[in-house]
Order: structure tokens, then C-alpha cells, then sequence
């Protein structure tokens, strides 16, 4: 047999549907298969024993009691029920074992010698051919009724399996019925033509079909009970109940020996029928067959092969046929009836333990009375000892508010429903969350009984409270980042109108200023995008390059690049520079410059004010200069709630609710970050008026040097040094090229990875200078592949990206130098001039 999962029917080795198997519940019959399957000589132990004790007890009543003719106590022969059970249960490479035991069943009434039978053994002497005709045809009825109940698909839309079991099994009966019917007919007409003794020897005389019939009759109800039998199996506790109603069969056996009791097969099927009604229908169908079998063989009743002279005899006959096949019906139904039952207890017990284990426990309320009625699982929910108890007592241990929502229920009326959160104190530190359904109804007495669940939500509660939590937390970190790259191009908006505002204005007469002012421009502009890449990766981004610098000078800077802002606000920005502002110190200027620009900035676009102040002042602590710098306005100030959250990134004090917000909320957050990478504090100053921030960063005094050698200046060039530009950019390729033409002897450009790995393959260059995003061959790659190919040449390595780790994957490869666009044509130099001799050097005079 071949098992299935896909929901398609279970077919056996002869191609016919398998019993019904659903995926929560097995057949009975398809249980079997499996197990004989597996332990094939299980089978046969216990229902080959039973066959044969069965053939034995009535072969012996029949030899004993009355007249035994051959072809009728072999229409049908007992080993037919192998046959039959064989082609339902066993595989078809099994299948010699049942009939092995059939034929072996056959021969038993024949060849044992203790017996005496020894009319059928001269039947098998003088007419062999009638014996193997009844040994053949027995068979093929087996064959045929097995394979007919085996063919008919009981599908799920139908029945349940052990229905399926039920039906197959009446089915078997029937069919059993209708194929033995045509064998006796056709068994009569056979035999005609032989001689009348040996007919008569043999059973086969005029009575032949009567009897025949009457015994196939018989058979139908042998057949039920014997496949009940085999679906029922009984347990080790039936059998003490299975011997006293054997016992019972045994006394009336006796009676009917000494003369007492009605007429023998009808008394019996009576019997029968009670058994069938009162017992549990496992015990009674084994009880029937071995009873049977037993009174049959003390008292020969059913085994008496002859006409009854009486009509009053044989109608009581009949009777007794029909009683014995209503009590066999009796059976099966009650095993159908009660196994649903049992599969219906067996679902409630696995839904109890289910619910018990989810913690769902029930109870009911006698309002009247003001009881409450709890299952072991609501007790245990409940943190109650007892299954009945005061309503009022559980109603105690509830918050008041709960016990109100539950008591303006009117529950007195029938109908009513609800479903309520609640919180319980079990013990005194044991508060729990509870869920509960309650319904109300009314009783047949009249009386309005609640009936509700109870469910233990603690656990499930402070999951949701977890789960809403993190969501507020990611919805807040979505939030966040949803402004930042909604506001980028906002952000950018300033230096670039700044610098579009100076290209208008750009004439022949202020080209100089305008020069300077659009140098100021984009490098605010490059400031931006260097917040940016900041405040994602603040550590990998905070590169300190500290150099003599005048703080007066860097004040006026940042008033120049914000002066456009200022007008656009009807601000002004004005100084309060101490002495020693013009003098030159070693600091970082650009994160210095960075910090003021972001500070002014802030003042400029939310304070609502008239001015913002750039003060400095020179410290000197502890034998060390310090560098103080004040920015304030007097402007509308900032709500105290606000103040513990200004250094928080994208957060924006003072912004007023529905207005729109300006700047990128990154400001005072990099700036802190900048101060605190110079060793420095920034904090916020409380006003009367407007705001104020201040920080202070260690900057010693520049000491005079004296002259040394010049470093590369915008004059130096490389005369013979070769470089190799790649840039996919068409624009930025053009414009940077003709940068480094100014101080480079040769500058080749190609627009892709692939076309500069060909340029150095056929013409090796002194330095390569690469974009990192590019078609075909990224930057990194080719690095990576010019080290391949053997070629060690200095590599810079660009990129425009203001946040990631792009920089990361050039120092992974193994670039010399890391640059941000655009290119910074000092650092260039400077790496030039490290890594070339002088005799590449030339200065234009």
C-alpha cells in the first residue's frame, strides 16, 4: 500500500481505493493494513485462531447433532471470511498468507481424524472434483466479494472513517449475501447431470438449495460479526465480562440438552440480541461469536441440515434467522454510535487539555444566589482554592473600576453578552491581566445562569506593551529619517542660492570679491554634506587637522558666507571680539568655522530676533590657552521643556506647533560633536532674552617659525609626471582635468573602470586618481584588479557620497589617499610632493 499526503484517496497494491483516512482521524481498516504491513503473522495470530475454533465447534455440532451434508456446510465454507478479510487488510505481495490459512481452514473438517467425519473423507475419495469445485468456487467468491467492497469509494464528503469501516463492513454483508445466493443456484444447476448417489452423498439432493440459502442467511450475520471482531478488538479488562456472557450461552446449552426452554435457534438469536443491546458493543460481538459457536456445537442449532415438516418449525426458523440478523445490525450501529461518542469525548478531553494549557478556564454564575462555579483552570486563573464560591469574593479582589464595568451588565437578563478586560490580585503580589467572555441564558426551570471564559492575558499584555513600545521606538527612528532626506535638498537650499545669487552678481569690477564670496559659498555647501556624512558616522568622519589660524578671521568668514541669510531674515550679525582675536593660534579652523556657522545659522533661521552676536574671548587655565566663543541673539528663546533635548539629533527647540521648520535639526547636534573631538565643551546658556550658546576648545598660540622650504602651492607643477583621471562625470571629468593640467605634466581622462585598466595596461601612469560609483568597473575594482595585474601604482581614491562608508572600501583595497569631492588640489600636491623626487618638480617663475 502506498500512503498519501497530498489529500488525493489512498489507493492499496491492487489499485483500489483505501478506506477512508481524514488528516485528523485514521480508519480502522487502513489502521490494520499499515500494521499488517508491518507485522504480517499479528494478523493471523488473532483472527486465524478464532476461524479455526469457529470451523471446529460447528463442524463438530453439525457431525454430531444431525445431518452433515458437504455441499451445504460448504455454501459458504467458513474459510471464505480469509478470503475476504485477506483482499481488504493484506498487501498484495502478503496475500499467499490468507490464502494459505483459507485452504488450510477448508481441509480442517475434512482431514481431521478426531472428527469422524468420515462421509465428507469418502466424498473426497469417490467425487475429488466436488470437493476441489467447492474449495475453487469458495475462493473465487472470497476474491469477488473482497475486490467489490475494495472498489467502492467511500469518499469524506460522506462519511467519517470509522463510518467508512461501518459501511464497508455492511456492504460486505450484502455483497456477501448476493454472490453466495448465485453460487447455490448455480451449484444446483451444475450438478444435475451426476449421479444420484453421489449427489445424495454429497448434499447435493433436492433440499440442496433450501438449506443452502437458510445457511447463507446465516452467513450474512457470521460475516458482520466476524469484521466487527476485527474493528473492536478487545481489551484485557473485557474478558472477564466476555466469559460470563459465555457462561450464559453455556446454560442455555444446557437447558435445551434436558428438554427445557423454546425453540434452540430462536432462544439463542433472542439471547443474542439482548447481549447485542446491553453489553458494550467491543465485548458483546466477540461474545456472540464464541457463544454461538459453543451452544451451536453442544446443542447442533443451525447445523441440522433439513426440511422442517412443520411450518410452525420452520417459520420459527426464519425468525430466528431474522432476530439474529437485526441483532447483528444492532451491533454494528451500536459500534458506530458509540465509537462517535468516544471520538467526540476523546476531541472534548484534547480541547480541555488544550484550554488548560493556554490558560483558558470556565466558569458559571448563579446570580441569584450570588455563586460562582469555576473549572480547575479558572480556579488556578483565578488564584482560587475552591471550585464554588461567593461572587462577592471574586468580585473583591478586582480594581473598583473593573467591578463597575462588570456589574452594569445587566446579566438578570437573558441574552446578554460581553467581553471585558480585567486585572486580578491573586496573592498579594500576584496582579494579573485577565480576559472574560460571559453570556447569560436562561434555564428550562426559568432560572438566568451566567456562563463565561476566562482568560490569563498578563504574559500576552506585557508583550504588547514591549511590542508598542519598540513600534513608537521605530516609528520615532523612521520618523527621523524620513526628515533627514526629506529636508536634504531643503537643507542645501542656502549655500546654493548664495552661490546662484553671487553668479548673477558677477561683473567684471567685483570679480575678486565675488571670487571670495563664492569660494566661502561652496565650501558652506561642501559643509553641509559633511554634516551629513557626520551625524551618520560620526567617529569615521571627524578627521581633526589643526593649523595656525586668526579667530577674527574665521568671525568675518562666517558672517560672509551667512550675509545673504541675514538680509533674507532682517538680521544683522555683529562681533565681540577680545583682544588677541587677531592673533594666529594652532586649531582646527574648518571645525571651528563649522561650529559658528551651524550656531549663527540656527540663530538666524529661528530666533525671530534683530541681531546675532559672534563673541570671543582668550583663557588661559591651568598653564594652558583656551579658545571661548559666544553666539547670541535676542530673539524668542526656547521653552524649558525643549532645552534637555537641543543636542539631540533632528530635534529643533523652539519651532512652534504647524509652523514649518528650517534646517536639517542636525546643527547643534554636530556641533556638539565637533567641540567634544577638539577636547572642548559646548553648553547653552539661560537668558532673560533670546539665546545663547557657548563653547570653549583648547587652542595653544602659533609661535613664529622661521622660513623653511616652501610646500607645494597653487604655483608648483609636475613636469613629468604622468596621471591617469577616471571619472564618469563628463563635467566633473572636464573641470577637474583641467585642475590638474596646471600642475601636472600629462592628465589622461577615462570615463569608466574598464577603459582606465586598458590605458595602464598599454601606457602605465605615475599616479591614478578614481571615482569610486562608476559603470562596468567601480574605483575599488580596478585598484583591486590593477594589483592583480601586477601594476603598484599610487592611488587617490574619490568620492561624492556625503554619508555610508564609501571611504571604507578604498582603504580596504589599498588606495594611498581618500578624498571627498570635490577634489582638494592642496592635499593632492602635498601627496605629490611626498611620494615624487625633485628632479619631477618644477616652480613657474
Amino acid at each position: 500500500m502506498t500512503e498519501h499526503t497530498d489529500g488525493q484517496p489512498f489507493r492499496s497494491d491492487l489499485g483500489v481505493p483505501e478506506p477512508l483516512r481524514e488528516t485528523f482521524s485514521v480508519s480502522r481498516l487502513f489502521r490494520l493494513r499499515r500494521a499488517i504491513k508491518k507485522h504480517p503473522v499479528k494478523g493471523l495470530i488473532y483472527f486465524a485462531p478464532l476461524v479455526l475454533f469457529w470451523t471446529v465447534a460447528m463442524t463438530y455440532g453439525a457431525l454430531v447433532h444431525g445431518r452433515n451434508d458437504f455441499a451445504v456446510q460448504y455454501s459458504p465454507a467458513i474459510s471464505l471470511y480469509s478470503i475476504i478479510l485477506g483482499i481488504l487488510v493484506y498487501p498484495v505481495r502478503l496475500f499467499w498468507m490468507p490464502t494459505l490459512a483459507a485452504g488450510a481452514i477448508f481441509l480442517v473438517p475434512i482431514m481431521i481424524p478426531a472428527l469422524n467425519n468420515d462421509a465428507w473423507q469418502f466424498t473426497l475419495q469417490q467425487a475429488p472434483e466436488i470437493v476441489l469445485y467447492f474449495l475453487i468456487s469458495n475462493m473465487v467468491m472470497g476474491t469477488i466479494i473482497g475486490l467489490s467492497v475494495a472498489s467502492i469509494n467511500l469518499g469524506p464528503q460522506r462519511f467519517t472513517p470509522y463510518g467508512a469501516d461501518i459501511a464497508q463492513v455492511m456492504l460486505t454483508a450484502a455483497i456477501f449475501l448476493i454472490v453466495n445466493v448465485t453460487f447455490i443456484l448455480t451449484t444446483s444447476v451444475v450438478f444435475q447431470g451426476l449421479d444420484p448417489d453421489i449427489r445424495a452423498m454429497a448434499g447435493l439432493g433436492d433440499n440442496y438449495v433450501e438449506l443452502a440459502i437458510r445457511r447463507a442467511l446465516r452467513g450474512g450475520s457470521v460475516v458482520l460479526a466476524f469484521f466487527l471482531i476485527i474493528l473492536q478488538r478487545p481489551k484485557r479488562r473485557d474478558f472477564r465480562s466476555l466469559a460470563a456472557t459465555i457462561l450464559l450461552f453455556i446454560a442455555l446449552a444446557f437447558l435445551h440438552t434436558n428438554g427445557l426452554g423454546g425453540f434452540p435457534a430462536l432462544d439463542a438469536s433472542v439471547v443474542a440480541v439482548f447481549l447485542a443491546v446491553v453489553l458494550p458493543s467491543s465485548i458483546a460481538t466477540l461474545s456472540l461469536a464464541l457463544g454461538v459457536a459453543i451452544y451451536a456445537a453442544a446443542t447442533g442449532t443451525y447445523l441440522n441440515d433439513q426440511v422442517f415438516v412443520s411450518a410452525e418449525e420452520a417459520l420459527l426458523d426464519t425468525y430466528s434467522i431474522i432476530v439474529l440478523q437485526i441483532g447483528t445490525f444492532v451491533l454494528a450501529l451500536r459500534s458506530y454510535f458509540e465509537t462517535r461518542e468516544q471520538e467526540h469525548v476523546n476531541n472534548i478531553n484534547r480541547l480541555d487539555a488544550a484550554r488548560d494549557f493556554a490558560d483558558v478556564g470556565i466558569f458559571a454564575v448563579n446570580l441569584k444566589r450570588g455563586l460562582i462555579r469555576l473549572d480547575k483552570t479558572g480556579m488556578r486563573v483565578m488564584g482560587i482554592d475552591q471550585s464554588v464560591m461567593s461572587l462577592e469574593t471574586v468580585l473583591q479582589r478586582m480594581r473598583p473600576e473593573d467591578r463597575l464595568a462588570l456589574e452594569s451588565i445587566n446579566f438578570l437578563e437573558a441574552g446578554k453578552n460581553a467581553n471585558l478586560n480585567i486585572r486580578v490580585t491573586r496573592h498579594e503580589d500576584d496582579i494579573r491581566d485577565l480576559m472574560i467572555y460571559v453570556w447569560s441564558e436562561q434555564t428550562d426551570s426559568g432560572l438566568i445562569l451566567a456562563f463565561g471564559l476566562v482568560l490569563d492575558v498578563t504574559e500576552q499584555n506585557v508583550q504588547a506593551t514591549k511590542l508598542r513600545r519598540t513600534l513608537s521606538e521605530l516609528q520615532e527612528k523612521d520618523e527621523k529619517q524620513r526628515r533627514m532626506f526629506s529636508i536634504i535638498s531643503h537643507e542645501l537650499r542656502t549655500p546654493a542660492s548664495v552661490i546662484s545669487l553671487l553668479a548673477d552678481d558677477l561683473t567684471a569690477e567685483n570679480v575678486k570679491e565675488t571670487q571670495a564670496q563664492l569660494q566661502e559659498g561652496s565650501e558652506q555647501l561642501l559643509g553641509v554634506l559633511a554634516d551629513m556624512r557626520q551625524a551618520v558616522n560620526p567617529d569615521q568622519n571627524m578627521t581633526i587637522q589643526k593649523g595656525a589660524y586668526a579667530p577674527a578671521a574665521v568671525a568675518q568668514s562666517v558672517r560672509n558666507t551667512l550675509h545673504y541669510l541675514a538680509e533674507d531674515k532682517q538680521m544683522e550679525i555683529v562681533f565681540s571680539l577680545a583682544a588677541g582675536a587677531e592673533n594666529n593660534r594652532i586649531g582646527d579652523q574648518l571645525r571651528v568655522k563649522q561650529v559658528l556657522g551651524n550656531l549663527v545659522k540656527n540663530a538666524l533661521v529661528h530666533s525671530g530676533g534683530t541681531y546675532v552676536k559672534i563673541a570671543f574671548e582668550e583663557l588661559i587655565a591651568n598653564g594652558r590657552t583656551y579658545s571661548r566663543w559666544t553666539v547670541s541673539d535676542d530673539g524668542k528663546g526656547i521653552p524649558k521643556e525643549d532645552i534637555d533635548r537641543l543636542f539631540e539629533p533632528f530635534e529643533r527647540g523652539g519651532v512652534e506647533a504647524g509652523s514649518r521648520p528650517d534646517g536639517s535639526g542636525l546643527g547643534l547636534f554636530i556641533a556638539k560633536l565637533t567641540v567634544e573631538a577638539l577636547s572642548g565643551k559646548i553648553e547653552y546658556l539661560p537668558q532673560i532674552k533670546g539665546v545663547a550658546y557657548q563653547f570653549t576648545v583648547p587652542e595653544d598660540m602659533a609661535p613664529a617659525r622661521a622660513s623653511s622650504a616652501p610646500a607645494p602651492s597653487a604655483t608648483t607643477r609636475f613636469e613629468d609626471c604622468r596621471v591617469l583621471l577616471v571619472e564618469d562625470h563628463v563635467l566633473m571629468g572636464q573641470v577637474t582635468q583641467k585642475q590638474l593640467e596646471r600642475h601636472f605634466g600629462r592628465v589622461d581622462l577615462a570615463q569608466n573602470g574598464r577603459i582606465a585598466l586598458e590605458y595602464i595596461r598599454n601606457d602605465p601612469h605615475d599616479l591614478v586618481i578614481t571615482d569610486l560609483f562608476m559603470p562596468e568597473l567601480e574605483g575599488d575594482e580596478l585598484i583591486r584588479e590593477m594589483l592583480q595585474d601586477g601594476f603598484d601604482i599610487p592611488t587617490v581614491g574619490l568620492t561624492a557620497a556625503a554619508v555610508g562608508n564609501d571611504m571604507d572600501r578604498f582603504h580596504e583595497v589599498g588606495a594611498e589617499l581618500v578624498l571627498q569631492k570635490p577634489l582638494n588640489m592642496d592635499e593632492v600636491l602635498s601627496f605629490a610632493s611626498d611620494l615624487f623626487s625633485p628632479s619631477v618638480l618644477k616652480r613657474a617663475q
